[in-house]
């Protein structure tokens, strides 16, 4: 194993959280249009996508694992970032671009937990708006009932 499988698994990964992060936008607006077809749409991709990053994550401490054990590394986990700084205090090699990718996927999960917070938070205002509507409906017909004259 090579540092440049880990780079490579890396970005395989980063490009399935980017599609991931797609995905939940569209289903996102989804759930804003009220569109079924859509939705249904968007569930399967997530759960694709999420398989696909799932395998990713796999393969990715696979490779820090072995990685680890080439270089006789003190790595207690499978932390990019725990082995980016066993790398730097041994000086085997520049990680410059594995940072820049650590730094991007941080971003990019971080605007995932954002957007799926936010699907979050519609789905909940939506099942309140539909009890609330059931509630009016529900009282609205005791009224009548109450009201009727015999």
């Amino acid at each position: 194993m090579e540092v440049n499988d880990l780079f490579r698994c890396l970005k395989e990964q980063h490009q399935a959280l980017q599609i991931y992060l797609d995905t939940i936008l569209a289903h996102q607006k989804a759930i804003i249009s009220a569109d079924a077809a859509a939705l249904d749409a968007t569930i399967k991709s997530e759960s694709e996508c999420l398989f696909l990053v799932g395998n990713c994550e796999t393969r990715r401490q696979e490779i820090l694992s072995g990685l680890s054990a080439k270089y006789s590394l003190e790595n207690k986990s499978n932390k990019l970032s725990d082995f980016i700084k066993e790398i730097n205090k041994k000086k085997l090699f520049d990680t410059r671009n594995l940072v820049k990718m650590q730094n991007s996927m941080k971003s990019l999960i971080t605007e995932i937990i954002k957007v799926n917070s936010q699907n979050k938070l519609l789905i909940e205002q939506a099942r309140n708006f539909i009890k609330e509507t059931i509630a009016a409906f529900m009282s609205m017909n005791k009224n009548s009932l109450v009201d009727r004259k015999y």
